[in-house]
């Protein structure tokens, strides 16, 4: 969302500046489809809002519990897929490569102010 907000702005008024937020922020995105990707993948363990974490010792009720109160998105499951990558695996790749259109206009916007 900052990515396309730093575009329009440098679309309405060329500044240099709006070409380095543009990517840092899809590189920010990039890195949070990676984290997100290592969550399904179970490589790390996400915030406990989203994931289910161990139930092996609990008891029944507080099992029960669990169940109740948990957030209806697990953010530990792969929801969806198309190619066999997760959207979160798709975010961290298009994001990337959104980055580096981002860096290519930071280097075109380098030699032709030269």
């Amino acid at each position: 969302m900052l990515a396309i907000l730093a575009g329009v702005l440098w679309l309405i008024k060329p500044d240099f500046r709006f070409i380095i937020l543009g990517a840092f922020s899809t590189f920010l995105t990039s890195g949070l489809g990676l984290y997100h990707s290592g969550i399904e993948q179970k490589w790390w363990s996400g915030p406990s809002t989203c994931s289910s974490g161990k139930i092996d010792d609990l008891s029944v009720d507080e099992l029960f519990e669990k169940i109740m109160n948990a957030p209806l998105t697990r953010c530990d499951e792969i929801v969806w897929t198309f190619a066999n990558l997760s959207m979160a695996n798709w975010n961290a790749i298009l994001s990337l490569l959104l980055t580096i259109v981002w860096i290519i206009a930071i280097k075109n916007k380098s030699i032709t102010s030269k």
